[in-house]
């Protein structure tokens, strides 16, 4: 398949577009397709063309990019509303799980992230690895996709997979929404059973008028229930405001807590360091943190003139990053090759690690175990 028909079936640009060829970790089937990045209904949206042979062409939608109901400058649209609901918005990895057809005409279960077409554990996040654990305790997940034939988006969240929120359960997966083979969204309600716990429903009402009202009254409470801590920040990041209108499709919009919206939305002509460290974790997601793939995320929220003026922000970000995660990797192959368990043997493995790094890095070696084994 040619990237232009592919374009042509999900009604973007060829640019947007960006080709692969990899093997399910799950089903073991060669796939060819393309992905996209159009920061729509569309994102991440598989064209698939080839499983272990050549396969009609199958669009399959995922987890969108959620915009706010207000742009840069302030101005405020909702649109009709016959009922809201609102779920927790969870600070994770997005996880996706699918169907596809091979060539042989099995249908095959399968699970992505945003940007990648597969999970995969990679130099900068053992996601499949983590993903495998909470299928192990959520086993219903792939026959409901089965039996359903929709697709299920969930947030992997958790200390083991920290992002800006601290968690203190180590990991967990929590159920978001259903999308159709046409890309529309069902939120839980809407379904007439989940395949894991959704995410927890905060407000839910029929009829809602003053949108506005509603909107800055949840945000201003997310806010008093943030706090800070050595890790980050506590409480809740935001919500998924899911509004169903008169025509009964579901539209979904995000909410975020002031403390957290500030640091994606930074003051002035710069984008703060605290977004560009939240980019390079997305990028490290989707499997390659480089300057230009940050650069291309940031994009996404942010005028071009906005990412030029942070340049050498995102390089020095980038790099400390990089540093960051090399390091964990190498306390984490430490800890490996002991055979021994944290919570089996505190003092043992800390005596031990102790031998390998210095004393000054100490702290942070056992924050790095003791997350990795989802203590904290």
């Amino acid at each position: 398949m040619q990237i232009g028909e592919a374009a042509g079936l999900l009604g973007v640009q060829p640019r947007e577009l960006r080709p692969f060829r990899e093997t399910d970790p799950f089903g073991g089937v060669e796939v060819a397709g393309y992905i996209c990045r159009r920061p729509d209904h569309r994102y991440g949206a598989l064209v698939i063309y080839h499983a272990d042979g050549p396969t009609d062409a199958q669009v399959i939608y995922g987890t969108p990019k959620m915009g706010y109901p207000f742009d840069r400058a302030g101005r405020w649209v909702f649109p009709p509303a016959a009922r809201l609901e609102a779920y927790e918005k969870l600070d994770g990895t997005n996880v996706l799980a699918f169907s596809y057809r091979a060539a042989s005409g099995k249908t095959v279960v399968s699970y992505k992230t945003r940007l990648m077409p597969f999970l995969g554990d990679r130099r900068m996040g053992s996601f499949l690895a983590m993903w495998r654990r909470l299928l192990g305790e959520n086993p219903g997940i792939e026959g409901w996709v089965r039996e359903t034939g929709l697709s299920a988006s969930f947030e992997m969240y958790g200390s083991a997979n920290r992002h800006l929120i601290d968690y203190r359960v180590p990991l967990a997966a929590a159920f978001l929404f259903a999308v159709t083979a046409d890309g529309k969204h069902l939120p839980p309600s809407a379904l007439p059973s989940t395949p894991a716990r959704p995410a927890p429903l905060l407000l839910a009402a029929s009829s809602p008028s003053d949108l506005r009202s509603l909107y800055e009254q949840q945000r201003e409470e997310m806010g008093r229930q943030l706090r800070e801590t050595d890790e980050g920040l506590a409480g809740m990041e935001g919500a998924v405001w899911y509004l169903l209108t008169p025509g009964g499709t579901w539209r979904l919009l995000k909410l975020k807590a002031p403390q957290v919206e500030e640091i994606h939305f930074a003051e002035g002509a710069h984008i703060s360091r605290e977004a560009v460290r939240h980019a390079c974790y997305r990028a490290m997601e989707d499997g390659a943190l480089t300057v230009q793939a940050v650069e291309q995320l940031l994009l996404e929220d942010w005028e071009e003139p906005e990412v030029r003026a942070s340049a050498a922000l995102i390089e020095r970000v980038v790099a400390e990053v990089e540093r960051e995660e090399a390091f964990r990797q190498e306390v984490l192959a430490a800890y490996r090759s002991l055979g021994l368990r944290l919570q089996d043997d505190r003092g043992g493995v800390m005596r031990t690690l102790s031998g390998r790094f210095p004393k000054a890095m100490m702290r942070r070696v056992y924050r790095i175990v003791a997350d990795h084994e989802g203590l904290l």
